[in-house]
């Protein structure tokens, strides 16, 4: 019988899963053939379950991370679209009207009581 480690899913009386880490290691009597089997092992049920979680939370963020660039590449045409509509308002505003820092400098070169501004 060759010499065998790994983890390994056992369960209890209850049915239960544990994980351990064991070897199992023959034993020959003097005349070279197996007698008996040790086996050494430790309870690693905790580690295994940290391990799965670690893979869930891994393959969250990454499903999040795909989530998140789909939605940045929306807003980046977004953004573009209201630079587009903005620069068309300002390009149609400049051939009808004087920008606001000109209106401004026509308020303060009016002699006599100065006009209200506009709200906002």
């Amino acid at each position: 019988m060759p010499f065998d480690a790994g983890r390994y899913l056992r369960r209890t009386r209850d049915g239960s899963a544990i994980w351990i880490q064991a070897s199992y290691n023959p034993v020959f009597n003097a005349d070279g053939l197996p007698w008996k089997v040790l086996k050494f092992a430790s309870d690693v049920s905790l580690q295994v379950q940290l391990e799965g979680d670690a893979r869930t939370r891994l393959k969250e963020s990454q499903a999040f991370q795909v989530r998140l660039e789909a939605r940045s590449a929306e807003l980046r045409d977004m953004i573009d679209k209201v630079a587009l509509i903005v620069s068309s308002i300002n390009a149609r505003r400049g051939a009808a009207s004087p920008s606001l820092p000109a209106r401004r400098r026509s308020w303060r070169a009016t002699p006599g009581p100065r006009p209200r501004r506009p709200p906002g």
